[in-house]
């Protein structure tokens, strides 16, 4: 109940690399989960969430749990940590903590996807300075 009537972490961040909105329609809860990401750890998180006591007790927690963790640490998150840490969740109200597990996924894959895409720009852009550098000693270009 604290976590609910006293969230950690709630509301909008600034410059995230990753935010993120999952439903459970059964219930008709959402959660948003935005992280910042910084040398490969999560160094912010916040969330949103509309619903019942549960899904905003379990954004709450998350945020909490999360932040530190390294993205592959974030890999192995699971529903059960968030459920260990809110000390149990009714077995009706399971589909609610769910949805931070599905919030992490979901941004994880985002966080990945950026990482790659920034590896292969700085493998262009170094292909790049070593194709002029090369050009300018005078050996051979790559072209």
């Amino acid at each position: 109940m604290e976590h609910y009537r006293h969230p950690r972490n709630a509301g909008e961040l600034p410059n995230a690399d990753a935010v993120v909105t999952v439903g459970n329609p059964h219930h008709g809860d959402v959660m948003q989960l935005s992280l910042r990401v910084v040398d490969g750890r999560v160094a912010e998180a916040r969330f949103k969430a509309f619903g019942c006591a549960v899904a905003i007790a379990a954004g709450s927690v998350t945020t909490e749990l999360i932040q530190g963790l390294s993205l592959d640490d974030l890999d192995g998150f699971s529903d059960s940590r968030v459920v260990e840490a809110l000390g149990g969740v009714p077995v009706a109200k399971m589909g609610c903590s769910v949805l931070a597990e599905k919030a992490i996924r979901e941004a994880l894959a985002i966080c990945r996807s950026r990482q790659e895409d920034q590896g292969r720009a700085i493998g262009f852009e170094e292909s790049i300075r070593g194709t002029a550098a090369s050009s300018a000693s005078g050996a051979p270009s790559r072209r």
